[in-house]
């Protein structure tokens, strides 16, 4: 430890989110939500720092609970942009301009509606790689992750998606997509997601690598044997990427959640895990398990065979499959507990359990 400091802002006593821009002259410009707890107040505040961690300059925006996802400087840096949601008590995609003394100049909605979490980041001297949950169907509730190519004005074109079916797949909590190179982006989101903070259902963790296009170059799953929620994801220097995440083991742990750390090598192969679990890694997400009428199978491969064993090892179905979202019928199947073996193009095999449940 060099140097620690303690920060007392305004009348608050806890935070909901912090985060930070680095600024140009080795100053740090903190953001995020502080709020006060017999009241369930959030407010938005902004802290200049210095590199020995001298405040500079606070100051602080009081509508309803508004939520900053992302900061980022505009092209001049003569102004901050924050994209999140409720600047202005509504509850879709924003951006909010403040000026460098902390005066909010305007606040302008994002043209599509996209909600947190939200990230954007410079990709062009022009344009903005950007990222957020999109709300595609109601019943069930679908939610998938956006991520698409703004302009300045926060037109969004060309929209790509990534989720499964009748799911709701979130982007990660925090810093949730990056890049060093414009050929290779990196995003992580969280496949499952349920509304609650101790889940009683497992997670997949979603890591997908796209080119400048934003074509994907491959997809994977990390998880289904715990609920997993990703935070942040950071590309490296020998091209693979870091992802920061959360486990909650809903049949072991006593409201507890663990971190973990994953990381991959170029071509998307976990190299290490700094947790106590085996790594559960995949190609393959097949999903719901448990499952009743149905197995969905998504993936970014073209070509791959499914088979489904009784627990027995008798075969029950072997299916050659050319779809990289496919619904395989499970109705003639009696409930109970199923193994499932997938060979992909490459003569890769992926091996798992299904479970039917009792209608």
């Amino acid at each position: 430890m060099i140097w620690h400091k303690d920060y007392k802002l305004f009348d608050y006593d806890h935070f909901y989110r912090l985060d930070f821009i680095q600024g140009n002259e080795d100053d740090i410009w903190l953001y995020g939500n502080l709020g006060v707890l017999v009241t369930g107040q959030y407010d938005f505040v902004l802290v200049k720092i210095n590199c020995a961690g001298d405040t500079l300059k606070s100051g602080q925006y009081t509508p309803w609970n508004p939520i900053p996802s992302c900061g980022i400087f505009n092209p001049d840096s003569s102004r901050l942009w924050f994209f999140g949601e409720s600047f202005d008590y509504n509850g879709l995609g924003q951006r909010a301009e403040f000026d460098t003394s902390f005066n909010l100049q305007r606040i302008d909605w994002i043209s599509t509606t996209v909600y947190g979490n939200i990230n954007a980041r410079w990709f062009t001297d022009s344009s903005l790689l950007f990222i957020g949950k999109y709300h595609v169907n109601s019943t069930p509730q679908d939610d998938d992750i956006g991520i698409s190519i703004m302009d300045t004005a926060l037109n969004t074109p060309n929209i790509h998606f990534f989720g499964a079916t009748d799911t709701c797949d979130n982007p990660g909590a925090e810093r949730c997509i990056d890049f060093r190179e414009k050929s290779r982006v990196f995003y992580v989101g969280i496949h499952n997601v349920i509304f609650e903070f101790f889940p009683e259902s497992p997670s997949w963790i979603m890591f997908g690598l796209l080119d400048h296009d934003l074509s994907p170059i491959y997809e994977k799953y990390y998880g289904g044997d715990a609920y997993y929620i990703p935070s942040s994801i950071l590309g490296t220097h020998d091209n693979g990427s870091i992802i920061a995440a959360t486990r909650y083991d809903y049949k072991t742990q006593n409201s507890e959640h663990d971190v973990i750390f994953l990381k991959f090598n170029e071509d998307g192969v976990i190299t290490s895990n700094k947790n106590l679990f085996e790594p559960r890694f995949s190609d393959f997400l097949l999903y719901p398990n448990p499952g009743k009428n149905n197995i969905r199978i998504k993936t970014t491969q073209h070509h791959f065979s499914f088979s489904l064993y009784s627990f027995t090892g008798q075969l029950l179905f072997k299916e050659g499959i050319a779809n990289e979202n496919v619904t395989l019928s499970t109705m003639a199947i009696q409930p109970g507990i199923y193994i499932y073996l997938i060979i992909d193009e490459s003569s890769n095999i992926y091996r798992g359990k299904w479970i039917k449940e009792q209608f």
